[in-house]
């Protein structure tokens, strides 16, 4: 029997698993795709090279040719992808896709093994993160998860309002009927490693009573019927290790978030279905909106430190490709189920937002450089990493080759110049010197924009409907979007290069909290610090070259043109007010917008609840409630542990610290004095007995104001409260 027959004879997972690790169909679909991104590649340095020759390849030339060997194939892995991509959307899909292994699956949720479902955070917006949670426990128990699903809010907020916010948040979660007993919080007294030791922290202490863990981003949503798609995925793998969906951006607010928005919904599913033909269980990981194996995770995953203390040393920065290659060098797969609805993130409000979370990963996926040469890895593995590396090391390459190659044109044209007269050099220009030139950029266009290209033909006759958009709104839409691409890539070209260059100086990064809210707005001359000079640089440049090499100027403009918009661009589009715009006029929409989503419908009204119940928690009014109020601080202190010795040092020093905050108010203490008082529960205890206990008319101004804050909010929700009743 053949193997064909033989695979239609099996119930259909069978059918599926045995296709997915049939290891000659593998080999061929890699062979097929290497095939493809090798004649894209070479016919691209064909005409480099033609190109290079016309006068004889001088050394620089040689050297911009070696810059454009190293450089294209980049870009045609991506048009290589989205071919791909392509294919598999017109012949309805990837046979071998996990997503096709719970298609007629009728598994009773209440029969599926417990699943830990984390969101580490640090200094999030605690109304969005709580509200979240909740909205997602809701769906889970909709689908039957109730009583299979844990949730866990694992803190490493290091601002003490923040963390009384999220203390006094999860007070009100964990008191509703439908959560109570299946969610809990944690807040860590030491940071070590931020997130990947916070996660490392789960796993030590509760990893052994679940089986699988979905990890979470403080931004994250799944739905209800996504997380019970991704248990029954590892219920029907034995050796699936991680698998990853692809989150599509929601609540796009700022006209960036909503362009962003946009992009994604528009090119995510060409470019996943392109990447999974050539991974299948070799996939990626993201760190979050993925489930983990919690056993190999474990046992495998451990990250080791770097070499070094400098800015490519030390503790790893970016965890989630190093943790997809342990798990692979341990034998599991990692899948990619690009096609899984229901998975959501958001992403930054404006482009200063986005450069500073671009910095943090560039020198994370820069510290993967010492995985490269770790002995057991499997290729796919060593890609993911080098993909990665490229991702930002590119930016330098593709400025030294536009720096050579401008440099080879302008040798050319002096050359000739000098060496024809006027006539011939035109004549020159016409029959062979432009047509190679304009066949090349040509070329190279294609290549570059062939992801966006099919993205559209996709978009336009196949999935446009579903977002309720219009044709002529949906092509505007298009060319809105690309035009930012056009602009902000120079932009991000420049600040990459500079990234690299910190990297190169030792500059270590720290990751902070992240902005998530285009409220705030953009700090306008931050932005002009990181991009007014490149438009500066951009001016000088273009007059020199329109007066002298006319030809460099015409070629070069869509750079030097986006270095002179990119300011302007990134005011305009952090504005909500121009996103809202936008969004009435029908444009820049997607599906979860037009049709009906009770998960973020309801993470909308239950970040409202969660605001107005934290409401007067901000700019010091959280520590004063951690003492004041009597649910707070109960709440609060059931937390913390008494200790049983404390020596007499101790005990004055902290003593010190609460009679500082009595008489000169918190400003006397920095964050760290603070957050030891709200560690202390003696301390605090006292704290908390002295203010009822104490004439406040004879405390500092500081202690009086809070508490007549606190008094007037008291009193007022008496009255809301009352008139509601009515």
């Amino acid at each position: 029997m053949s193997s064909e027959s033989f695979s239609s004879s099996l119930p259909a997972p069978e059918a599926i698993l045995k296709e997915a690790f049939d290891s000659r169909k593998f080999t061929y679909r890699r062979l097929g795709f290497v095939g493809v991104l090798g004649l894209l590649s070479l016919f691209g340095v064909y005409l480099e090279y033609r190109f290079l020759q016309i006068n004889g390849i001088s050394p620089l030339e040689w050297a911009t040719l070696l810059l454009f060997c190293m450089l294209f194939p980049l870009l045609a892995f991506g048009a290589t992808t989205a071919i791909f991509g392509a294919m598999q959307r017109v012949r309805g899909g990837d046979p071998t896709r996990i997503s096709g292994l719970i298609a007629d699956q009728k598994t009773d949720p209440k029969d599926l093994p417990p699943t830990a479902v984390v969101i580490p955070i640090h200094c999030e917006d605690v109304a969005r993160v709580t509200a979240g949670l909740e909205s997602m426990m809701k769906s889970a128990g909709l689908v039957g998860l109730g009583k299979n699903l844990d949730f866990f809010l694992l803190s490493d907020t290091t601002d003490p309002d923040v963390w009384l916010q999220e203390e006094k948040a999860f007070s009100k979660l964990s008191r509703k009927p439908e959560t109570k007993g299946r969610v809990y919080y944690r807040k860590r007294r030491i940071n070590l490693n931020k997130k990947s030791g916070n996660i490392a922290d789960f796993c030590r202490r509760w990893g052994r009573r679940y089986r699988y863990m979905i990890v979470l981003d403080a931004d994250s949503l799944l739905t209800g019927e996504c997380m019970l798609n991704l248990v029954r995925l590892m219920e029907a793998v034995p050796n699936a290790g991680i698998i990853q969906t692809v989150p599509k951006i929601i609540r796009g607010r700022s006209l960036f978030q909503r362009l962003a928005q946009f992009g994604t919904w528009l090119g995510n599913p060409i470019f996943g279905a392109g990447s999974y033909y050539w991974q299948v269980f070799s996939g990626p990981f993201w760190g979050h909106n993925a489930i983990v194996r919690l056993k190999p995770f474990m046992e495998h995953c451990g990250l080791p430190g770097l070499p070094g203390e400098g800015a490519i040393g030390g503790k790893i920065l970016s965890h989630d490709t190093v943790e997809a290659a342990l798990i692979r060098k341990a034998g599991y797969t990692v899948w990619f189920a690009y096609d899984l609805e229901g998975s959501y993130e958001e992403c930054p409000p404006n482009v200063l937002e986005s450069l500073q979370r671009d910095n943090r990963w560039c020198q994370g996926n820069l510290q993967h450089f010492w995985f490269l040469f770790v002995g057991g890895l499997r290729i796919s593995s060593r890609i993911h990493i080098l993909l990665g590396i490229l991702s930002y090391a590119s930016s330098l390459l593709w400025a030294l080759m536009l720096i050579a190659t401008s440099f080879t044109v302008m040798a050319d044209t002096d050359y000739y110049r000098l060496a024809s007269v006027p006539e011939e050099w035109v004549k020159f220009q016409e029959s062979l010197y432009l047509p190679v030139f304009y066949g090349l950029q040509a070329y190279t266009i294609l290549i570059l924009f062939m992801p966006r290209i099919l993205s559209f033909i996709d978009g336009l006759f196949f999935r446009r409907r579903e977002s309720g958009i219009g044709v002529f709104s949906f092509i505007l839409s298009f060319f809105v979007e690309f035009i930012q691409s056009v602009i902000l890539a120079p932009a991000y070209m420049v600040q990459y290069t500079r990234f690299l260059w910190m990297t190169f100086l030792n500059r270590k990064i720290e990751w902070g909290p992240q902005n998530r809210d285009p409220a705030r707005g953009m700090d306008k001359m931050a932005a002009a610090r990181v991009l007014l000079p490149q438009a500066f640089y951009g001016i000088g440049i273009s007059v020199w070259l329109f007066v002298y090499y006319p030809i460099l100027f015409y070629w070069l403009l869509p750079i030097t043109g986006g270095w002179l918009l990119s300011y302007f661009w990134s005011v305009w589009t952090s504005s909500p007010s121009q996103g809202e715009v936008w969004k009435k006029k029908g444009l820049l929409l997607t599906p979860e917008e037009t049709k009906d989503n009770p998960i973020l419908s309801d993470t909308e009204k239950l970040e409202k609840e969660y605001s107005n119940f934290l409401k007067g928690m901000e700019a010091g009014s959280g520590v004063f409630l951690s003492v004041a109020d009597p649910m707070l601080f109960r709440f609060h202190t059931s937390r913390l542990r008494t200790r049983k010795r404390e020596s007499v040092a101790r005990q004055k020093y902290m003593d010190g610290l609460a009679l500082s905050w009595k008489e000169e108010g918190p400003d006397s203490l920095n964050r760290k004095e603070l957050s030891r008082l709200l560690w202390d529960k003696r301390t605090l205890t006292d704290l908390h007995r002295w203010f009822w206990e104490a004439d406040l008319t004879q405390a500092h101004f500081w202690w009086k104001e809070r508490f007549l804050e606190y008094q007037t909010r008291l009193r007022t929700e008496q009255i809301e409260s009352w008139f509601q009743g009515k």
